[in-house]
């Protein structure tokens, strides 16, 4: 058979507008989706009085300042303690997480299914949800804290001591703790 021959015995394939409109549709939200980084990466390359900038400059001179501070000043250290607590905490949690779903799916103990559909709701929540709350129950802490201080004279009777930098540091603590319980979506 000719190349005429076997054009002409093959089907034409016709263009489906459907698919293609979903390809459009795909597209549109990837673009969507991939413009915070592209403005994330194009805002490096700025300098600091084009960032605090009203309006938006999408045309500027790009500078390597940024760049060059961040690895000036212990960005080595901070990567890799950010590393550290990361890949522990990742490896921790599927440990603990793996051994608790094999407990929860193979074994027949009292309170398994209390346990599992618990686990069930309140992984439903999100944890940007409970940020606000979280951070109004340590606030709540801290003026706790403020008034256990003010009315315990044992406090200032330590000797080199003060009180208030103790309640200070527990203070500063509370930042930890929303961020401890949001990274553990609890």
């Amino acid at each position: 058979l000719s190349t005429e021959a076997a054009r002409a015995e093959m089907p034409r394939k016709r263009f489906k507008w459907g698919m293609f409109w979903q390809y459009v549709a795909l597209i549109t939200m990837s673009l969507i989706a991939l413009f915070p980084i592209y403005v994330m990466i194009l805002t490096s390359f700025k300098t600091q009085v084009n960032i605090m900038s009203d309006t938006p400059q999408w045309v500027f001179a790009p500078t390597f300042d940024n760049y060059n501070h961040i690895f000036e000043n212990n960005f080595g250290l901070f990567l890799t303690n950010s590393l550290i607590v990361g890949i522990t905490s990742t490896v921790l949690s599927l440990v603990v997480s793996g051994m608790a779903a094999y407990a929860i799916a193979r074994l027949r103990f009292p309170g398994r299914g209390f346990m599992a559909y618990s686990t069930l709701i309140i992984r439903m929540v999100p944890p940007a949800v409970l940020a606000i709350p979280i951070f109004v129950l340590w606030l709540n802490f801290e003026i706790f804290l403020y008034n256990i201080i003010d009315t315990t004279p044992a406090l200032y009777n330590m000797e080199g001591t003060d009180p208030y930098a103790i309640a200070e540091g527990l203070v500063d603590g509370r930042v930890a703790m929303i961020l401890f319980y949001t990274a553990l979506n609890l």
